[in-house]
Order: C-alpha cells, then structure tokens, then sequence
C-alpha cells in the first residue's frame, strides 16, 4: 500500500511540475504560428491624414505597451492590399515604430465603413 501513495504522490508531482510548462509551451508555439510577421507589399500607406493621426494613437499606445518611451519616426507598409466592396474594404497596414534604436512593428487592421470613414484595430 505505500507503493501506491509514494507512485501516486510521485505522479502528482510530476504533473504538478509539468502542468505549468504546458500552457507556456502551447502559448509560445501560439505566437509562432498565430503571428508570423506580415510581408510588405507597397512602402507607405494607403490611409488620409485624418485616418493616420487617429491610428497613430493606437500605434503609440500599442509601442508603450512594447516598451517605447519616444517615438522617433514610423515608416508605414501596406501588408494586405484592399479587397471587398467600396465603401465595404479592408486591408492591412504594418508600421514600422522606431524608438531610440529599437524598431517595434505594429500591425493594424483598416477597414472602410461608409464610403467616407474607416475603422481601425490594432493587432494583438
């Protein structure tokens, strides 16, 4: 009988023990898989001044968050060209923060409401 506690008592620490590395394994290959960089295809963006001044927010929010304290320029690629009706479209945006000597890229997702508005979000 004290075979079976001490087995029993070994496996449960050994499940205690490896519990905790499963999730973090399955979340690292997670962002591998889930967020694999985008491929630039066009240098600049496809957005007006008003839209860049209002998705410039979440960018600066999203680069403190990455650890920026000063943003020193931003060098914008269109990742994803439009598709979908006008007035309907979306398309994807990765720009390129630069922070002192770190570069954070921040991607952002665009999408037309209305033939004269655009929703934005900000990838997590």
């Amino acid at each position: 009988m004290k075979k079976r506690v001490c087995a029993a008592g070994a496996l449960f620490l050994a499940l205690a023990m490896a519990l905790p590395c499963a999730p973090a394994l399955a979340q690292e290959q997670a962002r591998k898989t889930d967020h694999a960089e985008p491929k630039p295809v066009q240098q600049g963006t496809l957005t007006n001044e008003k839209l860049q001044r209002d998705a410039m927010m979440g960018v600066a929010a999203k680069a403190g968050v990455l650890g920026c304290e000063k943003i020193t320029g931003v060098q914008p690629f269109v990742t994803r060209m439009p598709s979908g009706e006008p007035g309907a479209r979306s398309w994807q945006e990765m720009w390129v923060v630069q922070c002192g000597a770190a570069k954070h890229n921040v991607v952002i997702d665009f999408r037309e409401s209305g033939m004269s508005a655009a929703d934005w979000t900000i990838r997590q």
